[in-house]
């Protein structure tokens, strides 16, 4: 088991004897994690979403000076809606246990910023709650 940061504590509500929070990687225990997103895909958490079939939820209502992929700024009072899309899943690859993220980007709430919010696709998976307690935090990460 691994301990985990105080976010990890609030999205799943568990403590171990030392105050802190442990969880391992089974596919199950991912999925408990996934599941505590705000998801706007109905597959997660147990497979990803097509995202072309991915209609994610709409944001709207927002008066903002800028809305999300807007080529110019516009009055502080025009009227924003946006589609945020957010899909976290988990899955088994050999005896792996992955966390796969898809995502636009976009907010689920209005905001406010001088500077243009671009959505971008992402679609990413990483080994889930992979164990680095015995790792040089020096030669992790390359400069």
């Amino acid at each position: 088991m691994r301990s985990l940061s105080l976010a990890a504590l609030l999205l799943l509500g568990t403590v171990n004897a030392s105050g802190g929070i442990t969880i391992g990687s089974t596919l199950t225990e991912c999925k408990a994690i996934a599941s505590k997103f705000k998801n706007t895909c109905t597959e997660a958490p147990d497979s990803a979403a097509s995202w072309t079939d991915f209609t994610g939820e709409t944001v709207g209502s927002c008066t903002q000076e800028t809305c999300p992929d807007s080529a110019t700024a516009g009055s502080p009072t025009q009227s924003c809606s946006w589609t945020r899309k957010l899909c976290v899943s988990c899955y088994e690859s050999g005896s792996d246990v992955y966390i796969r993220v898809q995502t636009n980007g976009l907010p689920d709430h209005c905001y406010t910023t001088p500077s243009t919010v671009y959505s971008w696709t992402f679609d990413f998976s990483v080994k889930f709650n992979v164990d680095i307690s015995g790792e040089d935090a020096s030669s992790t990460f390359a400069d």
